[in-house]
C-alpha cells in the first residue's frame, strides 16, 4: 500500500483527494490494474505510482466512468469521455466525449443527457463558443457565453428565431418566421 491520489467527481469537474492504493505491478507506462481502497479501479498508464498515460478508472459507488488520457499525474487531461449518473438519480446519466482541461470540459465536445445534447466549444465546464443544441423539437444553433445563448438561430415548436439573446430570451434585432408562414423583422424584448 502506497500513499498517492485518487480521483473523485464532482458535478462536470474530476478533482483529487487523497487516499491510499494498492498495486500489482509499478512499472512506467505498462498497463496496470490498480484497486483503490474506496472501491474505485483504475486500468491504464501508471508512472511514478501515479495515473499518468491513458486509461480508464470507474467509481464504484455511482458507476461513473472515465476513459482516456492523463496528460499530468492524477488529473484527467487530454481526450477522453466520461460517463456519469445525474444528480437527481432519476435520468440516468449523462456522457461527455471530448476534450478535458484540469479536470473539466474544455474546447471541443459533445455532451448529451436526458434532456439534452450539445455538441460544440466548452470553457471551463461551460457551454462558450459555437455549438448546436438540441432538446425535444426545440434546438438552437450559435454562439454560447458562460452556458447562454448570445446569437444564432433557435427553432421554436411555432417558428424560427435568427437574431440575438440575452438571458436566453430573444433580445434586440432579429427575424422570426411563424409557422404559418408570417414573418417579423424588429426589436424584441423579454422575449417578445
Amino acid at each position: 500500500v502506497i500513499e498517492d491520489q485518487t480521483l473523485i467527481s464532482y458535478s462536470q469537474k474530476v478533482v483529487a483527494k487523497e487516499s491510499k492504493l494498492s498495486v500489482r505491478s509499478v512499472t512506467p507506462y505498462t498497463k496496470t490494474q490498480v484497486n483503490f481502497l474506496n472501491g474505485n479501479q483504475f486500468f491504464g498508464d501508471l508512472n511514478d505510482c501515479r495515473l499518468f498515460g491513458s486509461g480508464r478508472y470507474l467509481w464504484t459507488d455511482d458507476g461513473s466512468l472515465y476513459e482516456g488520457d492523463f496528460k499530468r499525474p492524477n488529473v484527467i487531461e487530454g481526450r477522453g469521455s466520461f460517463k456519469f449518473r445525474n444528480h437527481d438519480k432519476t435520468t440516468g446519466s449523462s456522457k461527455f466525449c471530448g476534450s478535458f482541461v484540469d479536470g473539466v470540459f474544455h474546447g471541443k465536445g459533445q455532451l448529451t443527457n436526458y434532456f439534452f445534447k450539445f455538441i460544440g466549444a466548452f470553457e471551463r465546464g461551460k457551454f462558450h463558443g459555437q455549438g448546436s443544441l438540441k432538446s425535444g423539437i426545440e434546438s438552437f444553433d450559435g454562439r454560447f457565453e458562460n452556458d447562454k445563448k448570445i446569437c444564432g438561430k433557435r427553432v421554436y415548436s411555432n417558428g424560427i428565431f435568427i437574431g440575438d439573446f440575452q438571458a436566453d430570451e430573444t433580445r434586440n434585432f432579429g427575424k422570426y418566421e411563424f409557422e404559418n408562414g408570417d414573418i417579423y423583422c424588429g426589436m424584441f424584448q423579454n422575449g417578445l
